[in-house]
């Protein structure tokens, strides 16, 4: 008689421990099949001298291609916060990599795919009831930019690199990929190395039109994502976040409301990423194909300063 032993934890240490870092170390340490390491807040490379299995990198957006490509390099399965870089060519330099790699797993933290009304929106959606996804309306708006965010030479870009960017992702999760994009950024409200404003608009082949208003400036906080299929429509209003300025969460799907209390999409996005690796499947979410399709759009916006 035969038995298998379970697979001994997964080893996990985090580069950069900001209020992200910090979050992540949490997640890890509340895992059953995580154990926290090591973390490092001013060279990611000490934690690589007796590389993890996992590397989970939470740095200034500058460092995230080379923290991402060093890890892969060391042997680890890395997990990297958004922006995945400062430019398209950098995820290009990470995918060419994990490329040499194919054992590892690489995943990029678009948490909000897994908060639960963004969850029950993909669900209508591909269930295919309500029909297909006609046209987007958004809105992202954080009231201010700050610390390195803040620094372009450490940031890369402003409010629609380091947040828009998770609207941009959630609208091609529903919509597909779009193939028009236009818009453009401005610096002109807070007087940042930055952009405080941008607005997109891009369309799908099909036809699907989405738009978009990132803005690190208003008299509020707040996310705001309407979708018009064609048979009804869902509204996205708030999102569950550690300061709670954007609650509540709810969505509401032809008349009918849901709240949403619990923010649990830190420790599902975590669990999916470990369970890839557990059974050698396929990135789901946050995969680099995902990450470069967004930067892909931020950087046609970035290409419009008014």
């Amino acid at each position: 008689m035969s038995s298998t032993a379970d697979p001994p934890p997964l080893r996990a240490a985090v580069a950069g421990l900001g209020v992200v870092g910090k979050r992540r170390q949490a997640v890890i340490e509340a895992h059953p099949d995580l154990v926290f390491v090591d973390g490092e807040d001013t060279d990611y490379r000490r934690l690589l001298e007796d590389p993890p299995d996992i590397l989970f990198v939470c740095l200034p957006t500058h460092l995230n291609a080379e923290a991402t490509i060093a890890g892969l390099r060391s042997g680890c399965h890395v997990f990297c916060e958004k922006p995945p870089g400062v430019s398209v060519s950098q995820v290009a330099d990470v995918r060419e990599v994990e490329g040499e790699h194919p054992a590892l797993k690489l995943q990029y933290g678009f948490n909000h795919r897994h908060h639960g009304s963004v969850k029950r929106a993909v669900e209508v959606v591909r269930a295919g009831k309500l029909g297909r996804v006609t046209k987007l309306l958004g809105a992202y708006i954080k009231m201010g930019i700050e610390g390195w965010r803040a620094d372009r030479a450490l940031a890369g870009g402003g409010i629609l690199l380091d947040q828009g960017i998770h609207m941009l992702d959630i609208m091609r999760l529903l919509a597909g990929e779009f193939v028009q994009v236009t818009g453009g950024v401005s610096r002109k409200a807070l007087g940042l190395s930055v952009e405080d404003d941008a607005y997109v608009m891009m369309y799908t082949a099909g036809g699907t039109s989405a738009s978009l208003h990132s803005s690190a400036h208003g008299d509020r906080h707040l996310f705001f994502l309407h979708v018009e299929m064609e048979r009804g429509s869902m509204t996205l209003d708030g999102i569950l976040s550690g300061s709670m300025a954007y609650a509540p969460e709810t969505i509401e799907i032809d008349g009918q409301r849901s709240v949403y209390t619990v923010d649990r999409s830190w420790s599902d996005e975590v669990a999916e990423f470990v369970a890839c690796i557990r059974e050698d499947v396929a990135v789901k979410n946050g995969s680099s194909h995902d990450a470069m399709q967004a930067m892909r759009l931020v950087e046609r916006v970035y290409a419009v300063e008014v």
